[in-house]
């Protein structure tokens, strides 16, 4: 079985070895070189406490060229053969020119980098002197330079296969340039005087042909048209600041510079016929039917109100329904950011909770799990102890997870007075988990905390937590 295993490991590295490119043989070779000096540095360290060339003459005596020390460096497979690129070649070369390694080992010795031209390029003949390429190690094609300087490819690009005995030696042109010798310039670049080729800005010519609601932004060698934002009609670049002429509902801000929304609410006393009230977008307005008293209206007939007396989350949901309204739960990208244009600021509970599903964080009342996702980075990171979001953290809209005992500010939502949305009739009946549904789930939770805490810490703070929660959606169920 032993033969076998051995047979099958040296078959498999010969059949590396023979697959491999002549360019990744040569960088094998030199990566071998290149730990060879690393043991060689070991080795001394090892054994004498280290020191350089001349130290080593001096200290090591006998030991320097010896065969125990070329064993150490050699017989070290996760090192000698570390980092290379096909290990399989690396280990078939050092068997197959072995007695050429303890020829410069014992009878020259001499500085590492002529050890790699003795291996790499005169015996194993992988690998050029720089400047050289293939199988005759030929001259890279130069350019012109100072007298007596060889700059291959004009200093503007790579000579392919240069210092192996692989590639065509064509010249690999950097951006911008061209040619067989990099000597001239791609279309949208210019050779400037020290024969630099240089992108040229078609945004300041008449090339670049954007409509007026767009802005050029010049890229290498082109251009590209690039939408204004969206209270342009005319910019600069893609900033509402940089704005030079306004879509309606905006106007120019002569103070700051660029447009800024009109809020026909506010300026308009006849925007909306009563009994309907005026909402601001940007750019527009809506008139949507009342909501409860002390609520401000927002999109899709909803309206808020956000209380600063700070609570935890079940008594901030409770507080919620007992105005009629519930928790704002966040289950579109509009909600989201008309909440953020309206409270972008303090902290404050929003109706998401994964304690129905550990990890899937969905509305309450309602239990619709929400694939959005405004988290902070860094987080969702609470785990099992922290079961609901609050949002504004940090920067506005931003949300994190937070212990549900936590004490925040928090906002409500309500419908126009004598509508319900299809999102709250599907959130209230279809996706709804009953109360006995819901104490399964926290029973669960419980069982699963109580085999995984230490006795001594077992529910000493999740379990007030998650009971008060548990009451708390009891409550709310006998209300709904």
């Amino acid at each position: 079985m032993e033969l076998r295993i051995t047979i099958t490991l040296a078959m498999f590295i010969t059949l590396t070895a023979s697959k491999t490119s002549i360019k990744d043989k040569c960088k094998n070779c030199r990566e071998f070189i290149a730990n060879f000096e690393k043991g060689m540095q070991r080795t001394a360290r090892d054994n004498f406490g280290g020191g350089d060339v001349a130290w080593q003459e001096k200290n090591l005596g006998s030991f320097q060229k010896s065969e125990t020390r070329l064993l150490e460096i050699l017989d070290d497979p996760k090192e000698i053969c570390k980092d290379a690129t096909t290990e399989g070649y690396c280990h078939s070369m050092i068997e197959q020119y072995e007695e050429d390694i303890e020829n410069w080992w014992f009878n020259k010795h001499g500085p590492v980098p002529e050890f790699e031209e003795i291996l790499c390029i005169d015996t194993v003949k992988v690998c050029c002197p720089s400047g050289t390429y293939g199988s005759d190690c030929k001259d890279c094609p130069t350019g012109e330079g100072n007298p007596g300087e060889r700059t291959f490819c004009n200093s503007h690009g790579q000579c392919n296969g240069n210092g192996t005995r692989g590639g065509s030696g064509k010249c690999k042109c950097d951006e911008g340039y061209n040619g067989t010798l990099c000597d001239t310039c791609n279309e949208g670049y210019l050779l400037s005087p020290d024969k630099n080729c240089e992108d040229r800005n078609e945004c300041l010519s008449e090339e670049a042909d954007c409509s007026d609601d767009e802005y050029c932004l010049n890229t290498n060698g082109s251009f590209e048209c690039k939408d204004c934002h969206k209270a342009c009609d005319a910019c600069k670049n893609e900033s509402i600041t940089s704005c030079t002429a306004c879509k309606e509902g905006y106007r120019l801000n002569s103070e700051v510079g660029g447009c800024e929304d009109i809020d026909e609410c506010e300026e308009q006393t006849d925007a909306c016929v009563e009994p309907l009230v005026c909402h601001n977008k940007n750019g527009s307005f809506s008139c949507a039917k009342p909501g409860p008293a002390g609520y401000t209206p927002g999109v899709n007939n909803f309206h808020y109100k956000l209380h600063n007396s700070e609570s935890n989350w079940t008594t901030a949901m409770q507080a919620c329904v007992s105005e009629g309204a519930k928790i704002v739960p966040i289950t579109t990208k509009e909600i989201h950011e008309d909440v953020k244009k309206l409270f972008p600021s303090p902290r404050f509970w929003i109706g998401l909770t994964d304690v129905m599903k550990e990890g899937e964080w969905s509305t309450f009342p309602g239990g619709v799990a929400t694939n959005l996702s405004f988290w902070e980075t860094g987080e969702p990171n609470g785990a099992r102890k922290a079961n609901c979001v609050v949002t504004n953290w940090d920067s506005p809209g931003k949300w994190n997870d937070d212990s549900c005992d936590s004490h925040y500010p928090f906002l409500c939502q309500a419908t126009s007075l004598g509508e319900k949305s299809a999102e709250t009739e599907g959130s209230e009946t279809e996706a709804s988990d009953s109360t006995d549904q819901f104490q399964e789930k926290l029973d669960n939770m419980k069982k699963s905390f109580e085999e995984e805490l230490p006795v001594d810490n077992r529910w000493s703070k999740g379990d007030a937590e998650l009971d008060q929660l548990k009451k708390s959606l009891d409550d709310t169920h006998s209300e709904l």
